[in-house]
């Protein structure tokens, strides 16, 4: 799998995706994890320095767009594609400790603010996880 989902890592033209970059973190993974890690960062909202200004939740329509073509390519079983949203939650977790528990920072930004940021993803992505999943497997 890609293992390491952002959009600079795609070449897009127009709409459309015409190429996937950057595969030095390819590995053998689930499937699911994979398009999880992808729905996370191609929907996730984001804002400047003020991380009291970011959106709570994500762009609905991005994060569909990304799992249907996902699905288009890697068919994935009703189940997979039910526990998205809380392998979404396990990514947006894990991606953010790291560099927090290493600097005290995410980027620029200060680490417990954006712990706080990510506490108020989490629970958006918990109380609309079945608004997320709506139609997959269908």
């Amino acid at each position: 799998m890609h293992g390491d989902w952002h959009p600079g890592n795609v070449l897009f033209q127009s709409q459309f995706v015409v190429a996937v970059l950057d595969f030095d973190s390819a590995r053998i993974m689930p499937p699911v994890t994979d398009l999880a890690n992808g729905a996370l960062q191609f929907s996730i909202e984001r804002g400047g320095r003020n991380l009291e200004t970011w959106p709570d939740g994500c762009d609905l329509g991005r994060l569909r767009g990304f799992v249907a073509g996902y699905d288009e390519q890697q068919k994935l079983s009703v189940a997979e594609l039910q526990a998205v949203p809380w392998l979404m939650i396990e990514a947006l977790i894990a991606e953010s400790l790291g560099p927090i528990a290493a600097t005290g920072r995410f980027a620029q930004l200060d680490g417990f603010a954006f712990l706080l940021t990510v506490a108020r993803k989490v629970r958006w992505i918990e109380e609309h996880a079945t608004a997320i999943g709506e139609g997959w497997g269908d």
